[in-house]
């Protein structure tokens, strides 16, 4: 599990997480991306469109997975 704290549209800070299974094979629909979660986030008003964003981009940037 790995997780940021990012500013909420509330002004205080939520987190968004990232849960990947360890073993692949016998978890395969356990888990899921920072990028899928933030989308949740937005999606319930709780980030705004430039924090998912930015959450994105990170994700491009850096060569992973968006899902």
């Amino acid at each position: 599990m790995h997780q940021n704290l990012v500013p909420a549209t509330n002004g205080r800070l939520v987190d968004v997480r990232e849960l990947l299974p360890l073993d692949k094979q016998e978890y395969k629909d356990f888990g899921f991306s920072k990028s899928s979660h933030a989308q949740a986030l937005f999606d319930d008003g709780k980030i705004t469109k430039n924090i998912l964003f930015s959450i994105k981009y990170q994700y491009q940037d850096n060569g992973e997975r968006d899902s």
